[in-house]
């Protein structure tokens, strides 16, 4: 059997080489093996939250996996054919759900009946997209029959954040993606976990004060403490966390001004949801609408490079 080598060294070297390998792995039925896994990283290796993608995928397509340890910089995947059904994946950690829900997704819609998912871990965690980002900005965007529910949040270091998904299966090849105009007025989300109101409050003025007025407010209990901010408009949008030390007032003014700058030049989705549309946009129909963000991210162009990888061969 011959399988694609990729090596996870190139480019950023981060766990999306991973991830995007595995997707397209498993939707064109192409055996991979994936070595210098996270050689870019201080840590270099599986950990929790690439162990639960790996085992994720290998269930929704009966593949065969060797190498799938924590720690390992190598791994094969053979797939076979993609199942619906109910599925609950546990990272065990404060990894991020969204990370591997956004793995599973392209597959799972690739399947032929409607399939549910429960992903537990974390929600609203560093280095990768929020809940509220994914639900309010990622999935609008694609335009798809996805519903995502938050449970529990999850934030670092405890994770033990619950979210179901209900996704019914599409042509991906038929996926129009609907940038949105981020040229209308802003809108913002704040979610906190265990933390005085006073916080929320806090951030909340910062908002009105930059004239964002349609803010929506979730207070509720995690594990962690917690603090989340997400300022968005059609397409485009910046998520940002709070952390002891930093004030309520510059986590809001922060998020506020990175939106402003994803804005700038005509752009007409941020650095980061171009990213995660590539897979989309070139399984797609050749009219595919363009992705214009204000700067294309190493990330970006690591996981095009990959795409192309599968693509050509």
């Amino acid at each position: 059997m011959e399988f694609l080598a990729i090596d996870g060294a190139i480019g950023e070297g981060g766990g999306q080489i991973l991830r995007t390998s595995l997707t397209l792995s498993a939707l064109l039925g192409k055996p991979v093996k994936i070595t210098n896994i996270r050689a870019g990283r201080q840590q270099p290796g599986l950990k929790r939250q690439h162990l639960t993608a790996i085992q994720a995928l290998a269930k929704i397509t009966d593949a065969d996996v060797s190498g799938a340890t924590e720690g390992s910089q190598s791994i094969s995947f053979c797939p076979k054919k993609i199942k619906h059904g109910e599925f609950e994946f546990d990272i065990g950690s404060a990894g991020s759900t969204m990370l591997v829900f956004q793995a599973v997704l392209p597959v799972l819609l690739s399947a032929e009946k409607e399939s549910r998912v429960t992903l537990i871990g974390g929600t609203h965690v560093p280095f990768a997209p929020t809940f509220d980002y994914v639900k309010s900005v990622f999935l609008p965007t694609l335009g798809i029959d996805t519903e995502l529910e938050m449970k529990r949040p999850g934030f670092y270091p405890k994770g033990g954040g619950v979210v179901e998904a209900r996704i019914a299966p599409i042509n991906l090849a038929g996926v129009k993606l609907r940038i949105g105009s981020n040229k209308g007025p802003a809108k913002a989300r704040i979610t906190s976990a265990n933390l005085p109101d006073e916080v929320v409050r806090r951030e909340w003025q910062t908002l009105l004060s930059a004239k964002i007025n349609d803010v929506e407010i979730t207070r509720i209990e995690a594990d962690s403490l917690g603090n989340a901010i997400l300022v968005y408009s059609g397409s485009t949008g910046s998520s940002n966390l709070g952390k002891i030390g930093y004030k309520a007032e510059d986590v809001a003014k922060d998020c506020v001004e990175t939106f402003e700058k994803y804005c700038a030049n005509n752009a007409n989705v941020d650095p980061y949801l171009a990213d995660q549309l590539l897979v989309y946009k070139y399984l797609a129909e050749p009219d595919a609408a363009e992705l214009n963000p204000v700067e294309k991210i190493k990330h970006y162009e690591t996981n095009e490079s990959i795409i192309k990888l599968f693509l050509e061969k």
